[in-house]
């Protein structure tokens, strides 16, 4: 039937439907912002146009002009707020999408920043602090802050500031302006708008004003004043801070606001600057800090309480003085008595004078002592004095004691009696005295403190006492209470036995008992025994019991004891003796029945024991000894002791014993019987032949023998088999034959034997086992293995015999269709067939033959061998023949057809190359395999085949080709690239197809899966992306994708595993602290956040006090980057809780807070920096000590030193060291001079301490006013003989006064004895050397940090300028000096050791060439054997004298030193402490000088001046040489300056100084004298000589007449000397600025030469200075206004030398200096107002002698004029040319 044509119908389902997407995904958008919507149609349909569309209030409208996949809104506005959809189109079905879910996007305003100020006052003063606060509307957060200042200038960024808030502190008017912000952040909004302005005025703050009252600022101790503080302005309301700054820097003072301050009553520490400073609540909130208002406070001067004697310990019936005076200058004092006992403090009543006596001294008077000064004025007061303690005591007793202690006494014994006086007196004498029933009477010819008696008797017995006297007080003693001894006889020793009969038997126990008569315990016993060879001591036993156990017969003898004890009587009488007689015990006697000893086992012996003697009732024990031992053989006690059916365990030694009821209770033990159990002999069964292994038809023969020489044996046969073991029947020979074995033979054969005597039987043999075969079969293989051939292959059979046996020869045989027939020539295991042909074909067999057993082998089965022709040529195939891609698997196959045994060879690219064989391509039987096929497998590949082990091989195949494409890789990425997701987070993988193959599809799998990952209700795959839009921890795994197409490449590459990580909750940061440890101010202190899991994409916020509080942002020395927040030098303002929390992506995903971590910032510890000696002002050559210390302890602590600046370190010098915690400078110089600081460094937490206040060392220069002629030289390098008035514009007639002080006096502190370092209870004596008395001169001490006055404790006192320590402690070690008021000593240091061994320097520091010597002492002057002296831990010698000398020290005899002490018997001592033993240089420098240059003309005069620069005190002789190119011009005289009145051309060269003292010589450098040519000094000469000569010589002498008489009578009567000069006044110079004084200054110092001048000052300079002004160091003569100043007269009245006048000090001195008109001199300079023209010479104090010259080898001089010279070096200070007064030598006559 026909069927109609029908329609074909498609049905297509759902239309694929649009997909929107926004990017970025927010919808929020913000004005200015990008947005980009992308569109896409789920499935494979490709060729998309898209159509876009918005909805709003207004409907729905079509985009125009867009058909793309995307459709951006850049920038946005408002009106882009809305609904947003897409649909696509396409020219084939389907033709269009369904329209895509919306989009929403709205399109706010950007928000506002809002700036706002705390406090909220706008006007504010300098000083003040403002913070500027800055947000945002809304609730975005991650904002950083711009900060905008805008002022007249225009406005500008702030830098370096993005958080929420900025701080200015302290404001300035410079802060004055507007202040705007504005707001930037990485998610949107990005920015906020700038926030409207807030406006700053900063004003000045109001000044305090501070006054006091009373005004006066020195005030003493104890009075009040009254500092009061008010502000300048309207403002009310204030309330006061006051601050008070001294040396250890400004501090508040707590507790007080008000407008007063009032100190009352003021101590030395209200010393110092007061400040005030106001507050209050409205602005201004505080008052600028007001000016200082000094105040210095000073000690009430301190009444000084002595005694004399001097003594405080007194005895009853004495009389002490008590005196008390006041400190310092004040006077009309009247005084105060205080007493002080138990009972608290009395004042005595009815004296007010100075001095307070006690006489006739009680013991009511012991107590302390104290004074007070009281007067009208100020002070008022004094404070009251040390105390004076008086102690009054009975006179000391004398102690009786003995030795022994015990007073009952044994005749015979030494008793010792020793007395002693109660307290510390020394060199007693004692008397001794007896008492008995007929007085007491004194023992002659004794006045030691001991007695003794030896040997005592009866009449020894008695009462003893004693009595002692002595020289100094107190005289006597008390007599001793008495000592009693009593003298008795000994007791005697008392000896027993037990048991008590005196006959023993050996083995017995006896003991013997010792005792003593009467009540007397502690006794030691010694035992004796006597017999025939005498008496002898029993050792090792001292009992009171003596025990013999078991005696034996050596017992026997006399026993005897006595007795011994510690304590009197000491010893026993010896006992009477106690005889013990020991005999032997009877004797067991053992016999056995039967006698023989060696048995057999199986037999019986018995054994019986019986005892010598008559003794009856005994009873037996019986012993067996063997290796093991000796064993009791138990339940047997009979006489008898049968073994039967013994064993060899039976053998062994058996004793016997005896044992009854009476004595002897025992016998000795029998001798041993010795038996020995052997076993029976054994039969041996041997088989000829030897082999067991037998074939059938085979003879064997068994023989049976026994071991040993027993004979006449018949023999019983046995065989075992698995039916059991039968005797042989009909046979007892020794031979049994089996003939012709067969398999029934097989089995087990034994033999025994028997006999008439013993032994009666044999064991029974060994077995031996017989085993019956059949013959081998022999086996034939073929190697090859396979049959068929080609011809020329090879072939070899292989014939073996199975089992082991050897030596077979082989018979070979082949059959065919003509029958069997053997092979010829050959009988080896092996027949080779090679390069066959098709006639070897046939059936091949072989049978074995051999000379042994056995002898041949069954024949083998057939092998059958078939021979082809030619060779074959195998065929390959390839699988898969189509496209190949990388990864595909290939086989090759090659097959050889019809034969087996082929190995296939495979070859790649040519058939000479082996194609590889790796893990991915391998040849196995006829297939070639490559399992994932890479580039590298392309090529053309053939097979061949081969086999046999000289191979046979095929033809080559033909070749297959290969062509391997490479397959597209699929690559997985994640986005974002997050290595751990969270909970709720978004995620999207995307997978991509390298290559240019399209219309991929995607498979996505999970954690290694071979199913698909399929959509959930929060994951979605579109095209190329899977999503999971909200992650849980089902997410988690390892994501794999790969693509998948209808054409060949079919599918990608698997792209790489990529493992996505979803965690529950939010992760929780760890925080962390570093440093760990302690944190002190000033370390670097970094938190580390971090989120588990090494994720990242973090960002962090850092958070201090308060989870909720405001983020921590980055300050100027603290900051948050990423996951550290670093506090780059912490304060304590930093101390507090932290935490952080981290979060990400652009919704953030927040962690949680992380744990807390806390930060205590710790303070450094405080360092004290001290001064040793504490003095305000030192002098050049001084030592002083530096002192650093940190408080807390000082484990661990190194110091650093700075000098002038908190940040330059100290260096170590020459004289300047740091030991320690000192720093050390041993001669100070004015380069020393400065501010100091210390701190401390160690390796432990903290690292440092906090920088010590300043200490300010004042150094001045060593020396007075002291002008010396010959030794000086100014800083112009003129000589010093003539004195310079620099800057001299004019002179005056009216006289100015010199005023001329001591820096540092002449005051000198020594020890005696001279040693710095003593023992404790040693004496010491400290001496004040002052010039013109130590009155007013106080000892102090300075230890510890504090400083006090000395010779005011029990152990010191003073005498006029002596302070005797009696009896040192070591509180009394320290630095010590003597002082009045700001006037000072040197100090010395004086160290009290309690140790045993000290070492003895002098007090420091010593100079070059000085004597040393070092003294090793031990306490109480013990005898000292030998010492060992150590210098920097050296050995530097060991010697039996206990000095160290060093005739003349030097630099390198510096350095630490100790000793070590032996005393007798080589008794080690101990070591000293070490001692530092510095040595300074005696002069430090030497320098040569020329006057008036270092060019001269011929016949001018020239002075060398050779200066050295000496820094010991009093100053040392010296000793000058004058050298001239090498040669000596003068030779060590004590003359520093060398004159050559007229020189000569000869007299140019190079010229050096030398210095010598004390074994001390250095040099100066060279200095070049050139003498140039002087053309008029001949005819000047010639011309003058005969005119002026006779009369200059004639004026002189009589100038020299005048003016000597005239200085003579003027020194004779005015006692001073004085200079005039007269001058015209200036116009414009008054009366009153003539009348001021002048000073001298510049002291010849030499720039950076602090010691230049110690002992040799030059002055240079005059300039004037105020009335009552001491002289100070200036660098330059200056004026405050720069007026012209005059200078007219230098009195100096009076003046003491400083030391006597040595030859060296000035002979003249100059009295009146005259002004000559200028018309006098029609030679003067241009333009001076005043010539200098006259010396007029009075009150010559010393007469001339004869032959003596001023300079050693010049004569006196006489200076005659003064010329006016131009200065030279530098010009004066107002440009104006300075005049020079100058004093020139007049030239000698000739």
């Amino acid at each position: 039937m026909d069927v109609p044509n029908m329609p074909c119908f498609f049905i297509y389902p759902e239309l694929p439907k649009a997909v929107l997407t926004s990017s970025p995904q927010w919808g929020e958008l913000y004005t200015g912002e990008t947005v980009t919507l992308s569109c896409g149609v789920e499935g494979l349909f490709t060729d998309w146009e898209y159509l876009w569309y918005k909805s709003s209030q207004g409907g729905t409208e079509k985009i125009r002009d867009t058909t793309g996949a995307s459709y951006t809104l850049s920038p946005v506005t408002e009106s882009h707020s809305g609904e947003y959809q897409c649909e696509a189109q396409r020219g084939d079905p389907p033709r269009s999408s369904q329209r895509s879910d919306p989009v929403t996007l709205t399109v706010s305003e950007l928000p506002k920043a809002v700036l706002t100020s705390s406090p909220q006052w706008g006007e504010l003063y300098t000083g003040e602090t403002v913070t500027l606060s800055c947000g945002v509307e809304g609730l975005f957060t991650g904002w950083e802050y711009l900060w905008y200042k805008s002022s007249q200038g225009g406005t500008e960024k702030i830098r370096d500031t993005t958080g929420a808030s900025y701080t200015l502190s302290p404001v300035t008017e410079s802060h004055s302006g507007e202040y705007q912000c504005e707001a930037q952040r990485g998610d949107p909004p990005r920015s906020s708008q700038r926030s409207d302005p807030v406006t700053l005025t900063v004003s000045e703050l109001p000044k305090a004003v501070l006054t006091s009252s009373p005004t006066w600022g020195e005030l003493y101790t104890g009075e009040t004043v009254t500092l009061s503080c008010g502000v300048e302005g309207l403002f009310t309301g204030w309330e006061y801070l006051w601050y008070k700054s001294s040396q250890g820097g400004t501090e508040k003072i707590r507790d007080t606001t008000g407008a007063s301050y009032t100190l009352s009553p003021v101590t030395e520490s209200h010393s110092g600057e007061y400040q005030c400073e106001a507050q209050r609540g409205d602005p201004p909130r505080s008052s600028q800090r007001s000016d200082p208002v000094t105040l210095t406070v000073s000690e009430l001067p301190k009444a000084v309480l002595t005694s004399s004697p001097q003594w405080r310990n007194l005895y009853t019936g004495e009389t002490v003085t008590l005196s008390c005076g006041v400190e310092g200058s004040f006077t009309g004092w009247e005084y105060l008595w205080y007493k002080s006992s138990q009972g608290g403090t009395v004042k005595i009543r009815d004296t007010t004078g100075a001095r307070y006596t006690l006489s006739s001294v009680t013991q009511s008077h012991s107590g302390q002592y104290l004074c007070e000064a009281q007067r009208g004025g100020r002070p008022r007061s004094s404070q009251r004095s040390d105390s004076v303690t008086l102690t009054v005591s009975e006179l000391p007793k004398s102690v009786l004691t003995s030795s022994p202690q015990w007073r009952n006494l044994y005749t015979g014994e030494t008793v010792t009696l020793s007395c002693g006086v109660e307290g510390s007196f020394t060199g007693w004498e004692y008397l001794w005295y007896k008492s008995s029933q007929g007085g007491t009477v004194k023992i002659r010819d004794t006045t030691g403190a001991r007695y003794t008696l030896s040997s005592v008797t009866q009449s020894h017995s008695g009462q003893y006492l004693c009595e002692a006297q002595r020289g100094g007080r107190p005289r006597s003693s008390q007599r001793s209470d008495s000592v009693t001894l009593t003298v008795s006889e000994l007791p005697k020793a008392v000896l027993t036995s037990s048991p008590t009969w005196g006959e023993l038997y050996t083995g017995e126990t006896v003991t013997l008992s010792c005792g003593v008569e009467g009540l007397f315990t502690g006794w030691e016993y010694l035992w004796y025994k006597s017999s025939q060879g005498g008496t002898e001591k029993i050792r090792d036993t001292t009992g009171a019991s003596y025990t013999l156990s078991p005696v034996t017969e050596s017992h026997s003898g006399e026993y005897q004891c006595e007795a011994q004890r510690g304590d009197p009587p000491r010893s026993s009488q010896r006992s009477d003796p106690v005889t013990l007689t020991v005999s032997e015990l009877p004797k067991a006697v053992l016999t056995s029945s039967p006698q023989w000893r060696n048995l057999y086992t199986g037999e019986t012996v018995t054994l019986s024991c019986g005892v010598e003697g008559s003794f009856t009732g005994w009873e037996y024990l019986w012993y067996k000894s063997s290796q093991g031992g000796t064993v009791k053989i138990r339940d047997t006690t009979g006489a008898r002791y049968t073994l039967s059916s013994v064993t060899q365990s039976h053998s062994g030694q058996y004793l016997c014993e005896a044992q009854r009821g009476g004595r002897p209770r025992s016998s000795q033990r029998s001798d041993s019987v010795t038996l020995t159990v052997s076993e029976l002999p054994k039969a041996v069964l041997t088989s000829s032949p030897q082999w067991r292994n037998l074939y059938t038809g085979e003879t064997v023969t068994l023989s049976c023998g026994v071991e040993g020489s027993f004979t006449g044996w018949e023999y019983l046969w046995y065989k075992s088999s698995q039916g059991g073991t039968v005797k042989i029947r009909d046979t007892t020979g020794a031979r049994y034959t089996l003939s012709s074995v067969t398999q029934s033979h097989s089995g087990q054969y034994l033999c025994e034997a028997q006999r008439g005597g013993r032994p009666r039987s044999s064991q029974r043999s060994d077995s031996v086992t017989l085993t019956v075969s059949e013959l081998p079969k022999a086996v034939l293989t073929s190697s090859p293995q396979w049959r068929n051939l080609y011809t020329g292959e090879t072939v070899t059979l292989s014939c073996g015999v199975e089992g082991s046996f050897t030596g077979w020869e082989y018979l070979w045989y082949k059959s065919s269709q003509g029958g069997t027939v053997k092979i010829r020539d050959t009988t080896g295991a092996r027949y080779t067939l090679s390069s066959v042909t098709q006639s070897h074909s046939g059936q091949y067999l072989c049978e074995a033959q051999r000379g042994g057993r056995p002898r041949s082998s069954q024949r083998s089965d057939s092998v059958t061998l078939t021979v082809s022709a030619g060779k074959p040529k195998p065929v390959l195939t390839r699988v898969p023949a189509r496209e190949i891609f990388e990864g595909d698997k290939i086989t090759l196959s090659c097959a050889v057809g019809g034969s087996g045994g082929w190995r296939y060879l495979w070859y790649k690219d040519s058939q000479r190359t082996s194609a590889p064989q790796t893990d991915s391509s391998s040849g196995t039987g006829a297939g070639y395999t490559i399992s994932a096929a890479a580039l590298s497998h392309s090529g053309e590949y053939w097979c061949r085949a081969g086999r046999g082990s000289k191979p046979f091989n095929s033809q080559y195949s033909n070749a297959v080709n290969i062509q391997v494409s490479e397959r597209p890789q699929a690559v997985l990425t994640q986005e974002p690239a997050w290595t751990q997701i969270y909970e709720s987070e978004r995620v999207t993988l995307r997978c991509e197809v390298q290559g240019g193959y399209t219309d991929w599809r995607f498979k996505w799998y999970k954690a290694g899966g071979n199913a698909p990952v399929t959509q959930d209700y929060y994951s979605s795959i579109y095209g190329d992306r899977y999503t999971i839009s909200y992650a849980t921890q089902y997410h988690s795994g390892e994501y794999t994708c790969k693509g998948e197409r209808t054409g060949n490449p079919s599918f990608s590459k698997t792209s790489d595993a990529l493992t996505l990580r979803v965690s529950a909750g939010k992760p929780k940061p760890v925080l962390t602290r570093e440093p760990a440890e302690e944190i002190f101010e000033g370390d670097t202190v970094t938190l580390s956040c971090v989120v588990d899991g090494g994720s990242g994409g973090w960002r962090y916020l850092w958070y201090k006090g308060s989870q909720h509080s405001t983020p921590v942002y980055q300050t100027n020395n603290s900051s948050g980057t990423g996951a550290g927040y670093t506090i780059s030098a912490v304060a304590l303002s930093h101390s507090g809780e932290y935490c952080c929390r981290a979060g990400r992506g652009s919704k953030p995903f927040n962690s949680d807070y992380s744990s807390a971590v806390k930060i205590q910032v710790s303070g450094l510890p405080q360092t004290t920096l001290t001064l040793e000696p504490p003095f305000p002002e030192i002098c050049t050559g001084e030592t002083v000590t530096l002192r650093c210390g940190v408080k807390g302890g000082s484990a661990g602590w190194k110091y650093l030193w700075y000098k002038d600046s908190e940040d330059t370190p100290v260096l170590q010098t020459a004289g300047r060291s740091i030991t320690g915690d000192s720093y050390t400078i041993t001669a100070a110089a004015v380069s020393d001079q400065g501010q100091y600081w210390c701190r401390g460094q160690r390796g432990d937490q903290p690292l440092y301490s906090q920088l010590s206040d300043k200490v300010i060392l004042v150094v001045s220069a060593s020396e007075p006013l002291n002008v010396d002629c010959n030794h000086s030289k100014n800083t112009t390098g003129e000589d010093t003989r003539s004195y310079l008035l620099q800057n001299l514009k004019t002179l005056s007639p009216n006289p100015i006064l010199f005023s001329v002080s001591e820096v540092c006096p002449k005051a000198v502190l020594t020890l005696q004895p001279a040693g710095a370092q003593i023992f404790t209870g040693e004496t010491v004596t400290l001496s004040c050397e002052v010039e013109g008395g130590s009155a007013g001169w106080r000892f102090k001490q300075y230890r510890d940090g504090h400083e006090k006055a000395l010779c005011t404790d029990q152990y010191s006192g003073r005498n006029g300028d002596h302070c005797k320590i009696t009896y040192a402690q070591e509180s009394h070690g320290g630095v010590y000096w003597c002082a009045s008021g700001q006037k000072h000593s040197n100090a010395v240091n004086l160290t009290v050791s309690n140790e045993w061994v000290i070492l003895q320097t002098p007090t420091q520091p010593v100079f070059e060439g000085d004597a040393l010597t070092l003294k090793c002492r031990v306490r109480y002057n013990d005898h000292i054997t030998r010492v060992v002296f150590y210098k920097d831990n050296k050995e530097l010698q060991s010697q039996a004298d206990t000095e160290l000398s060093v005739a003349r020290v030097s630099k390198s005899d510096e350095g630490s030193y100790k000793c070590t002490a032996w005393g007798l018997s080589s008794y080690h001592y101990g070591d000293s402490a070490e001692v530092r033993v510095s040595v300074r240089e005696l002069f430090s420098r030497v320098t040569l000088t020329a006057s008036p240059g270092a060019t001269v003309k011929e016949g001018e005069a020239l002075n060398l001046t050779c200066e050295a620069a000496v820094n010991k005190t009093p100053r040392p002789e010296l000793h000058y040489t004058i050298v001239r190119d090498v040669e000596p011009v003068t030779n060590s005289t004590d003359s520093a300056l060398y004159s050559i009145a007229s020189t000569e051309k000869s007299h140019t060269g190079n010229y050096t100084c030398a210095v010598e003292s004390q074994g001390v010589k250095k040099s100066s450098q060279e200095l070049h004298i050139e003498v140039e040519s002087n053309n008029n000094l001949y005819r000047s000469k010639k011309s003058w000589l005969w005119i002026i000569g006779p009369l200059s010589g004639s004026l002189v002498l009589i100038i020299l007449i005048v003016v000597t008489i005239l200085l003579f009578y003027r020194y004779k009567t005015k006692g001073f000397l004085f200079i005039a000069a007269k001058s015209r006044r200036p116009a414009d110079q008054t009366p009153a600025q003539l009348s001021r004084g002048m000073e001298l200054s510049g002291l010849g110092q030499q720039p950076g030469n602090s010691t230049a001048s110690n002992l040799e000052s030059v002055y240079t300079e005059v300039k004037p200075f105020q009335q009552n002004k001491a002289v100070h160091v200036t660098d330059t003569p200056s004026t405050s206004n720069g007026d012209d100043i005059l200078y007219s007269v230098i009195d100096l009245k009076n003046i003491k030398p400083a030391k006597p006048r040595s030859k060296h000090d000035c002979d003249v001195l100059y009295s009146n200096v005259l002004v000559k008109k200028p018309e006098d001199n029609p030679s003067a300079a241009d333009n001076n107002d005043v010539l200098y023209s006259e010396l007029d010479m009075r009150n010559v104090n010393k007469k001339k002698k004869k032959g003596k010259t001023l300079a050693g080898k010049q004569p006196e001089v006489l200076y005659s004029e003064i010329n006016q010279a131009k200065p030279s070096g530098k010009p004066a200070a107002d440009n104006v040319e300075s005049m020079y007064a100058a004093v020139l030598p007049k030239k000698k006559r000739k």
